[in-house]
């Protein structure tokens, strides 16, 4: 009993950084939100079985589409630094090259895979970040629309 416990608190510490759950990388769902979603409550859990098979397809765009394709110039700049990271003298960075050249895949693809899985967020000067159009939006209690997510914190 205590094994199962152990797992599921594990399992739910490693869900808390998951990407799925971070908002800000849920581009297509936060745009089907605004554009698909009625304003209205009632409206809103009428359209509950069109929205629910909706969400899941925008999800799984989302996770397996998007956000790895978001990721690929940090990843790639990771790489890029593990590959021509000062070693030293000249026969040290001879020395080292067949190491970099063997690892350098593998640094990519762990960054990749890293920022993919773990809502972290792309290098502020990479080639591309999170798109502007799916930024996430706030509804009031009535479920109407607000404007993005932290916008009223900016007007104060």
């Amino acid at each position: 009993m205590r094994e199962r416990l152990l797992i599921v608190a594990c399992v739910s510490q490693l869900l808390a950084g998951c990407a799925c759950t971070d908002r800000d990388h849920l581009a297509t769902t936060n745009w089907m939100d605004r554009h698909v979603v009625p304003d209205d409550q009632i409206a809103q859990w009428a359209m509950t079985p069109v929205l629910v098979p909706l969400c899941v397809a925008t999800l799984a765009v989302d996770n397996f589409v998007v956000c790895p394709l978001v990721q690929v110039p940090s990843a790639w700049e990771d790489a890029s630094g593990f590959f021509t990271a000062e070693a030293g003298g000249y026969y040290t960075e001879m020395g080292i090259l067949p190491i970099r050249i063997v690892l350098t895949p593998v640094v990519f693809t762990g960054s990749w895979a890293g920022r993919s899985f773990f809502a972290l967020k792309p290098r502020s000067h990479a080639a591309w970040g999170w798109p502007q159009w799916g930024r996430q939006w706030e509804r009031d209690a009535a479920g109407k629309l607000l404007g993005p997510r932290g916008a009223q914190e900016e007007e104060k």
